[in-house]
């Protein structure tokens, strides 16, 4: 990108913070010219921050930019992302959501499998993605032609079943907090057992039968 003059910027609003402590910028170890980071810094207060090179932003430092938002500077809102980074986002609460998403990940693929149904999923910090394909999707084009009807399914019995996800569970699974615990886990495990025996009953009602055969003497 640079060789041609073009800087990389990494959108971070829903991995910052959150996939891990460094965002997706240290998971994978790739560093951009610029980053935004969002929701997950304010702790639920409404929040963003951008960051960069010394080269990129000293633009704004000697005015050639001029930097302007909503929330600049607020108090509250700078209060809010100084005590979520300095007493909330804690390396002990890093290791908790490692222990937390590792299990429903790992037990909701045993789960599905139990079931007949192919999945693969990921698990990065603070999020879960269970995919319901037996395709493990290379680029985004093949990911969107996966059945949204399954992923539907999904998101309606996780909802009458005390959790609620995202609308379009087929690109976000979960996205848990500091608060949740195994016992959340269990919850959705429960949930993705009565999801995977509905969908047993759907290809079972839905799967052709061979035609019966008549024979005569």
């Amino acid at each position: 990108m640079h060789r041609h003059g073009a800087l990389l910027t990494f959108d971070e609003v829903k991995t910052g913070l959150v996939v891990h402590r460094g965002g997706a910028t240290r998971l994978f170890g790739v560093t951009p010219d610029l980053v935004c980071l969002a929701k997950a810094l304010g702790g639920g207060v409404p929040c963003g921050a951008i960051g960069g090179t010394e080269e990129v932003m000293a633009l704004i430092e000697d005015g050639r930019y001029n930097q302007i938002g909503t929330f600049n500077g607020n108090p509250m809102t700078m209060a809010a992302a100084v005590a979520t980074l300095t007493e909330v986002l804690t390396e002990e609460a890093y290791a908790h959501a490692d222990d937390v998403g590792s299990y429903v990940l790992q037990q909701s693929l045993e789960v599905l499998r139990s079931h007949g149904h192919a999945a693969y999923g990921h698990h990065y910090g603070f999020k879960v993605c269970v995919v319901f394909s037996g395709e493990i999707a290379k680029n985004y084009r093949q990911f969107l032609g996966f059945n949204t009807a399954v992923s539907h399914l999904h998101f309606l019995t996780q909802f009458n079943g005390g959790v609620f996800l995202p609308p379009w569970g087929k690109s976000e699974s979960i996205t848990m907090s500091v608060a949740h615990d195994r016992t959340h886990a269990d919850q959705w495990i429960d949930n993705m057992d009565r999801f995977g025996r509905a969908l047993a009953e759907v290809s079972d009602r839905t799967r052709p039968t061979s035609p019966s055969v008549a024979t005569t003497s």
